[in-house]
């Protein structure tokens, strides 16, 4: 099943293609708009509908995990932090559908645009689109659905990655209301400029709000078996017997090249659990050693240099990294 994420990359667009393209080029949209119902719960009744759909698909996939259960010893918290994932990855991805079939009356170009926007945040959160772009790794993984998809799937509900979805799909739907309601524009070249300007001040204003919840400290829900990505209890009452504080410092390359920057944001998020289990006990340093200074900062700390293999212009190239811990 690794492939299925890339097969809600398709589903979606295709369920929403003709929600309102088609309504568009039969004629009954005028019908619809006419109705004693706002754009609003136009959009969202169709939404829900196409969202009900797709739920019927995500349930038919659990079947394999009820399989593999019945065959061994599954661990359920990938498997329903998986499933999660891949739900809400596809409400956004029918959302993206909804938005560009109000844009069009023919449904191929409603899908292709869709599947050109779900495609794009999808690839940005690869290997192969990383690799040779280690600068862009830091935003790149914060917009990538897939990036997103991948730390729910391994049985981590972190509410970064819930809220990344619901805004995005906050965004498409309230620009699939809004384009819904342009025949309103025509009244005044004003009405349809201060619209349109809404849209994008709304839109950036939930991007900009991922990006900060993005580098918050993370409020998670560790579901694997062995509580995997949780602090055990032997760790929590060495905390509890620290007398002084420790500082826990970390010489790490801020763009790591992928996919050592799972790495990089595995260790981030331990050490702020540990941060946040201390009562303030333990004190957390990230430090780029990007300059002389701290290079030699972390050398005489016993943390030596490594090289990463990265691609540019098609060529196999090495970078030095770092990435150590020192208390």
């Amino acid at each position: 099943l690794s492939g299925t994420p890339f097969i809600f990359v398709l589903l979606p667009p295709l369920i929403a293609m003709r929600l309102f393209a088609e309504e568009k080029k039969s004629g009954t949209i005028e019908l619809l708009v006419t109705l004693p119902v706002r754009d609003e719960e136009v959009v969202f009744g169709k939404y829900l509908a196409s969202a009900a759909f797709l739920a019927i698909a995500v349930a038919i996939l659990f079947v394999y995990a009820i399989i593999v259960a019945t065959i061994g010893d599954l661990d359920w918290g990938p498997a329903l932090g998986g499933y999660l994932g891949l739900f809400l990855m596809g409400l956004m991805y029918l959302a993206i559908g909804m938005m560009t079939s109000v844009w069009t009356k023919n449904q191929i170009v409603a899908l292709v645009v869709a599947l050109l926007i779900s495609i794009t945040l999808y690839a940005l959160g690869t290997q192969d689109f990383l690799k040779d772009k280690p600068s862009w790794t830091g935003f790149a993984t914060s917009v990538s659905s897939y990036a997103h998809f991948k730390s729910l799937a391994r049985g981590v509900i972190d509410v970064r990655d819930i809220l990344y979805y619901l805004t995005a799909i906050a965004v498409c739907l309230f620009v699939t209301a809004a384009s819904l309601g342009a025949r309103n524009w025509e009244r005044g070249w004003k009405t349809g400029w201060v619209a349109a300007l809404s849209i994008v001040l709304i839109a950036a204003n939930l991007v900009a709000f991922n990006m900060v919840v993005a580098r918050t400290k993370p409020m998670r829900l560790d579901l694997t078996k062995n509580g995997s990505f949780t602090l055990s209890s032997a760790s929590k009452k060495f905390f509890e017997k620290l007398e002084d504080q420790l500082t826990l410092r970390a010489y790490v390359t801020e763009n790591m090249p992928a996919p050592l920057d799972r790495f990089v944001t595995y260790l981030k998020d331990v050490l702020e659990e540990f941060e946040n289990a201390s009562a303030g006990r333990i004190r957390i340093e990230i430090v780029d050693p990007k300059g002389e200074k701290e290079r030699k900062e972390a050398e005489g700390a016993g943390i030596r240099m490594g090289k990463a293999a990265v691609v540019r212009d098609d060529k196999q190239l090495s970078e030095n990294v770092y990435m150590g811990l020192v208390m």
